[in-house]
C-alpha cells in the first residue's frame, strides 16, 4: 500500500519530469518564452521533492535516497531522449524555402520538401512554434494548417516571389495587412 509520502514522492516526480522535459524542448527548438521562467523554480523544487523523499522499493545494495535519485535520472534521460528523437524526426526533411519577417514580432517559416512547414512566432515575452502541411501549386503555397502572427492569422494562400513570399493577414495587425518573408539561410 501507498503512503502519503510515497504519493507525494511520485505527484513530485511526474511535476518534474513535465517541467525538464517542457523546459529541455524549449531549449531544443530555440523558442524559449515566459513559460521557461515560470518553470524553472516548479522543477527544482519539484527534483529535490522526489530525490529526498525515500522510495517506497529501493534498489537492494544502494541507499533508499540513492534510489530515488536513480529513479528521478532515468526517468529524465528517458524524457529528453524521447523529446530529442520526436524533434529530429519531425524535421528531417530537407528545407526547400526559408522565410523571414520581423515588425513588432517576427515570423520564420521553413517550407519542406515532404509538404510541412515549420512556423516560429516571436516577441519580446517569448515565441511559439507550430508545424503543419502546406500544397505548392505553380508560385503558390497553400497552407492546409493556421499559422498566427501576432493578434492576427496568415491567409491560407502565400505567393512565391523573386524575393521573398507574400503573405496576407485575415484582419490588420498593426499597420500590416500584407507584407512579404524575405528568404533567409535554412537552419
Amino acid at each position: 500500500m501507498y503512503t502519503l509520502a510515497s504519493t507525494f514522492r511520485i505527484i513530485a516526480l511526474v511535476f518534474s519530469v513535465i517541467c525538464i522535459g517542457l523546459l529541455f524542448y524549449e531549449m531544443i527548438t530555440t523558442c524559449v518564452s515566459l513559460l521557461s521562467i515560470m518553470l524553472s523554480p516548479v522543477s527544482i523544487i519539484s527534483s529535490i521533492i522526489a530525490i529526498v523523499i525515500p522510495s517506497k522499493r529501493p534498489i537492494k545494495y544502494v541507499h533508499k535516497y540513492l534510489t530515488s535519485f536513480i529513479i528521478w535520472i532515468f526517468t529524465i534521460l528517458i524524457t529528453i531522449g524521447c523529446l530529442y528523437i520526436y524533434n529530429k524526426v519531425r524535421n528531417l526533411s530537407p528545407v526547400i524555402y526559408a522565410v523571414e519577417f520581423y515588425w513588432d514580432e517576427g515570423i520564420y517559416m521553413d517550407f519542406r520538401e515532404n509538404g510541412t512547414f515549420k512556423a516560429r512566432n516571436e516577441d519580446l515575452v517569448g515565441g511559439s512554434i507550430s508545424y503543419g502541411n502546406y500544397k505548392k501549386v505553380d508560385s503558390l503555397l497553400i497552407l492546409m494548417d493556421e499559422v498566427k502572427f501576432g493578434m492576427s492569422k496568415l491567409k491560407d494562400t502565400l505567393i512565391i516571389q523573386n524575393k521573398g513570399i507574400t503573405f496576407t493577414l485575415e484582419k490588420p495587425w498593426g499597420k500590416i495587412s500584407q507584407a512579404t518573408m524575405i528568404y533567409s539561410e535554412a537552419e
